[in-house]
């Protein structure tokens, strides 16, 4: 695989170093410049040596004076692969960022809900000269992805090249020479490039599939990484390419196949499929498509996700419940009642074997509102209040609607 473009690191300070000798006074690292608005993504991955995984993250595009840009709904994760050593890497897309930073070079620095912030590389995020820049789609394998990167670049002529075969002719006693084959190509420059980016761009123009600007292209003369002279980190460089132009990269250029996409909707389906999936039905029984069937089994019951070592939802298939609940006493909340002492005794009157609770009467025989003690040696009576409730079950059910449960068993 290509590595990027645009690094991906743990720490600020690495984002932002670079091999450089100490005699360089002058210094250059504005040659990768991606446009805003841009309609096809711009695709890099990470390479970290310790690997990069990314989860619920906001991403600020930093400008080396420490200004923020929140750019969080233009960052993408396309994947998360793992390299040639297992380590978790990133795909990572940035696609129509809305925002012009000028000739300000800006970096990422993505942080995550929990766990760790990331840092970009810096790069440009201008329209500026955007007549100097060609984007550049790479890979170096047909399995793999393509990554996508906009430098300052530029066509500058085209040239002929004539291939030459040569034949002796016996008739003149000549040595003929004869043009068998004519081709176009194309001369371009680079702008002030620094060396670490002559390699990233060599490596780039050197891979198996590539595209500038869209078109298939390879590279027509070795490309050698320039000597520079000076105290400065950078120089200019031309190059020379030959294009297909009748193979043009398809803009969706990291979408699956046909092949790819039924290989996942077959991944996808495989709880379904191995008959491991209920699905909710809401519809009759008799309009249960063909190669699905009623779970029986869940007819009048609801469903409870399995916990691990609860008596009650700890083993799978495990069933329980009532609709309904009759309350035992001993379910009864601690209370007590209220009894009425007799109001006309002049001092507490407690009960006993000889006195119990009876509803009085007034003179026209019509009872009160309270209760009196009145004297008995029935003891049976002592300490009992009149007796209330039928012992109805309780109904518990939650608020529910009527539907089917349903599995895949499979075509006839």
């Amino acid at each position: 695989m290509v590595k990027p473009f645009i690094r991906i690191e743990k720490t600020l300070d690495d984002a932002l170093s670079f091999d450089e000798s100490v005699i360089n006074v002058a210094f250059n690292y504005k040659c990768i410049q991606l446009l805003p608005n841009n309609e096809n993504a711009y695709t890099q991955v990470s390479s970290h040596d310790e690997g990069i995984e990314l989860e619920d993250w906001t991403v600020f595009a930093v400008t080396l004076c420490g200004e923020k840009t929140d750019i969080t709904d233009y960052f993408m994760v396309f994947d998360n692969p793992t390299d040639g050593y297992g380590m978790p890497q990133v795909i990572w897309q940035l696609k129509n960022v809305p925002f012009d930073f000028g000739i300000e070079l800006i970096y990422l620095e993505i942080n995550q809900l929990l766990g760790e912030t990331f840092y970009s590389s810096p790069f440009l995020l201008t329209d500026i000269n955007s007549d100097k820049t060609a984007r550049f789609d790479y890979k170096a394998k047909k399995d793999d992805f393509y990554q996508s990167i906009q430098l300052q670049t530029w066509f500058r002529q085209k040239l002929n090249r004539d291939e030459i075969t040569n034949y002796y002719e016996v008739s003149t006693k000549n040595t003929v020479s004869v043009a068998i084959k004519e081709t176009i190509i194309e001369k371009w420059e680079t702008g002030l490039f620094n060396n670490e980016l002559f390699i990233s761009f060599r490596d780039m123009l050197n891979a198996r599939y590539t595209y500038c600007n869209l078109r298939r292209f390879n590279i027509y003369e070795a490309f050698e990484i320039p000597m520079i002279e000076g105290n400065v980190n950078y120089s200019p460089q031309e190059y020379q390419l030959t294009f297909n132009y009748k193979d043009i990269l398809n803009e969706n250029i990291n979408e699956m196949t046909i092949l790819e996409e039924i290989a996942l909707i077959k991944a996808q389906l495989e709880p379904v499929t191995a008959g491991k999936a209920i699905w909710v039905w809401n519809d009759t029984l008799l309009s249960i498509p063909a190669g699905w069937q009623e779970v029986t089994d869940l007819r009048g019951k609801t469903v409870i996700g399995q916990l691990e070592d609860d008596t009650d939802f700890g083993l799978l298939g495990q069933t329980g419940g009532n609709k309904k609940i009759n309350l035992t006493a001993s379910q009864n909340a601690p209370h007590t009642h209220f009894i009425a002492n007799n109001e006309n005794s002049s001092a507490n009157v407690p009960l006993s074997a000889t006195n119990y609770l009876q509803r009085a009467r007034d003179v026209g025989g019509n009872p009160p509102e309270d209760y009196e003690l009145t004297g008995s040696a029935t003891a049976s009576t002592i300490g009992k209040t009149s007796e209330q409730g039928t012992g109805s079950d309780i109904n518990i059910l939650n608020p529910y609607r009527i539907v089917h449960f349903i599995e895949w068993v499979g075509l006839p």
